[in-house]
């Protein structure tokens, strides 16, 4: 039973991670187009893969080490960073 809940949670994480790439993408490619785009896909297309990344580190055999947390936490710095130069235009 715990490796069928591994392997569904395995799925899961990979979808919300596809899906995280895909928003990050589309607001890339709108961004590059300068076409209008308000920021709220790149905030889900973020939130979806930090937590991912938060996700899998908490989930990993040991539990989460200092080489998860440096780059999530830099991930985050750049994701605030970049939200409120986005929203403060």
């Amino acid at each position: 039973m715990s490796d069928n809940a591994h392997t569904y949670t395995s799925r899961a994480l990979f979808v919300v991670m596809v899906s995280g790439l895909v928003a990050l993408a589309i607001s890339a490619a709108l961004y590059l187009l300068d076409l209008p785009h308000d920021g709220y896909v790149f905030l889900s297309g973020m939130i979806a893969v930090l937590s991912v990344g938060a996700v899998s580190a908490l989930c990993r055999e040991g539990g989460a080490k200092l080489e998860d947390a440096l780059p999530l936490l830099a991930g985050i710095a750049f994701f605030v960073w970049v939200a409120w130069r986005t929203f403060n235009k």
